[in-house]
């Protein structure tokens, strides 16, 4: 390709909204070869490419819908330090493997890990995008505001996917053999970045350097594909003026509206009107400077965002997703349909007959987080947000292999602010002294020098939490990803109840399902139960300043039975909910100690049926 021909295709790829038009300057191969892309988010580095011959892995559930509607060869939905072993391992090779964005999302020795292995898997060249972040950039100001704005931007349950857990430079790319180009102030003053290229010979290195040589040389700073000329707008659907969508129009899959109130100096009306019968499909974003307005009978699909402000585009320095916002009124009109999951900001006005879908959440002049229901949509009660602080409290007793497990995943798949409590409960050995833990996550450890048992560990640690939500957990489970998400979204869809659990592979009664269950088809489904098993419980803390702590006279067994009859005499439900899924071990504690579990059971049956004032009582 000649210089003139790669710059006229990256303009080219810029006009389709592609976030990375420039990457092409960094390839040597067609772009219709077998390609490997790690972390595509939502595919926008994708856009104007021929995607046919292209194999996407991603983690975050909502964008492997996406990316599956929009023509690759395959997805792959999964953590890519599982997903691309397994691609080793099956022989497969492709002549192109892309990481953009992603490698500073892991800790530093598993991304060296996933490198060296992707290294592997790419029999042509292998392509990376990474932040540069000194440390005293990570300390600045600055940048705590660039990247709370960043984690702003997306879902909750994307937001712990943007944590970054490592650094890179130039030199130990440059090391490994990579040809590598530094972005100066990428993000802005200070914000750097490097593109960097490994190819298979001689021959496909040199050609990739001319062409990243040719291409580097018509950047300035800050200007590198996101607002790369004044004529070109921010690469949303967005107007200068107004956006106005007439009647029966249908709006694709994913789409993104914002009408601007300032960009590049210049002020605008910034307007949205969606007309009668329009349809819109799922994940929709809406939100502009001056006034939203979607009109009557108008249907809008599920996961969808609709909000009282815009980016105000005011510092083009940073992409349009990182910049400030601006309010606006913003009006649903009459008989307007809304699916499920669609999050209506504080400020909308809901017009009268508005069907508003499950698990939706609508905050109209009301107090931020007020759940609101029904048809006209009204109020229904004031709840946490689901952003919430959870406190997951874990009891253990010299069960460092499992505690250590169960960490893990609470780190690999928690995305909501939570902090754990570790309750020592007469370990051998310290749990500091015999594990570890990611530094980036809030583990908390009390220790007793004796074994307390179950109920007064858990109650030690409840009393110690700060969080607006209480989570008890067994030190032999595992979590998966979303779990807690879609615990609190039940909590948020039904204020009457206090505390839910998920399905499990070690447990007794209705919650028992087969270690291979699926979640995902039961996407939204609960349903209300009299017993939950208490190897996983998360609590409100409203119901737990009701009911109080666990009863400290069961040991080890039917503390459960009995806090969930407290809790339902205190006017409390409870809900088990079918799309989590939390794998159980179960009984370890006994089998580590040498404990009777039967004995144990039979002594603790009987407690709760003199508490309770029952004859015979099922083992639980």
């Amino acid at each position: 390709m000649t210089e003139a021909a790669l710059l006229a295709y990256i303009q080219r790829l810029r006009e389709s909204g592609n976030t990375l038009p420039w990457q092409v300057a960094c390839y040597v191969h067609p772009l219709d070869c077998p390609w490997l892309d790690v972390g595509a988010g939502y595919g926008a580095t994708h856009r104007g490419m021929d995607r046919s011959g292209t194999v996407v892995v991603e983690s975050y559930p909502g964008a492997v819908e996406a990316l599956g509607e929009i023509g690759f060869a395959d997805v792959l939905p999964g953590d890519a330090r599982e997903i691309v072993p397994q691609l080793l391992l099956s022989g497969e090779r492709f002549v192109r493997v892309t990481a953009f964005d992603f490698l500073e999302h892991l800790p530093k020795a598993d991304a060296l890990v996933l490198l060296g292995q992707l290294e592997q898997l790419a029999v042509g060249e292998i392509v990376l995008f990474l932040p540069i972040e000194t440390s005293e950039l990570v300390e600045s100001e600055e940048y705590r505001l660039y990247m709370q704005a960043a984690g702003d931007a997306y879902p909750a349950g994307q937001r712990e996917l943007l944590q970054h857990r490592s650094r890179w430079t130039v030199e130990e790319l440059q090391e490994r053999g990579y040809q590598v180009v530094l972005l100066e102030g990428y993000h802005g003053p200070g914000f750097d970045a490097l593109v960097a290229g490994r190819y298979s010979n001689a021959r496909e290195c040199q050609r990739a350097r001319r062409q990243i040589e040719a291409w580097a040389q018509t950047l300035e700073p800050g200007r590198y594909g996101y607002c790369a000329s004044p004529d070109i707008s921010p690469l949303y659907l967005t107007g200068s003026d107004r956006i106005f969508v007439g009647k029966r129009v249908s709006i694709g899959y994913g789409a993104r509206l914002e009408a601007i109130k300032s960009y590049q100096g210049r002020e605008y009306r910034g307007q949205i009107i969606i007309e009668d019968g329009t349809s819109a499909e799922m994940f929709l974003h809406v939100g502009a400077a001056e006034q939203v307005h979607i009109g009557p009978d108008v249907m809008i699909g599920g996961h969808v965002t609709i909000v009282d402000h815009d980016h105000g585009f005011a510092d083009r320095s940073r992409p349009p997703r990182y910049q400030p916002l601006t309010v606006s009124p913003v009006t649903i009109g009459a008989g307007a349909w809304i699916g499920e999951y669609a999050f209506i900001g504080k400020g909308v006005e809901v017009g009268p007959g508005a069907v508003i879908g499950a698990h939706a959440v609508v905050v109209d002049d009301v107090p931020a987080y007020t759940i609101v229901a029904g048809n006209p949509a009204r109020p229904i009660g004031q709840r946490e947000p689901i952003n919430a602080l959870t406190s997951i409290i874990i009891p253990t007793c010299a069960g460092y292999a499992e505690l250590e497990r169960c960490l893990i995943s609470i780190n690999k798949h928690t995305w909501l602010p939570y902090e754990v409590i570790v309750i020592d409960n007469g370990s051998p050995e310290p749990v500091e002294t015999m594990i570890a833990w990611d530094a980036s996550q809030d583990v908390t450890v009390l220790r007793n020098e004796s074994n307390l048992g179950f109920a007064a560990a858990v109650n030690r640690g409840l009393a110690q939490a700060r969080g607006a939500y209480l989570c008890v957990l067994n030190d032999d489970t595992e979590v998966q990803a979303g779990w807690l998400d879609r615990l609190l979204g039940t909590l948020q869809s039904y204020p009457e109840v206090g505390m839910v659990g998920p399905m499990s592979d070690y447990v007794s009664g209705p919650q028992l399902v087969p270690a291979a269950y699926e979640p995902e088809p039961h996407w939204g489904q609960s349903e209300e139960t009299d017993r939950l098993v208490g190897f996983c419980w998360v609590l409100r803390r409203e119901a737990y300043k009701q009911t109080g702590p666990l009863d400290e006279r069961f040991f080890a067994n039917y503390e459960d039975d009995d806090y969930c009859r407290r809790l339902r005499r205190a006017g409390w439900k409870l809900r088990m909910v079918r799309d989590v899924f939390v794998h159980h071990e179960g009984s370890r504690t006994f089998a580590r100690l040498g404990l009777d579990l039967d004995a144990s059971l039979a002594q603790s049956r009987d407690l709760f049926a003199r508490k309770w004032g029952l004859g015979e009582v099922p083992v639980g």
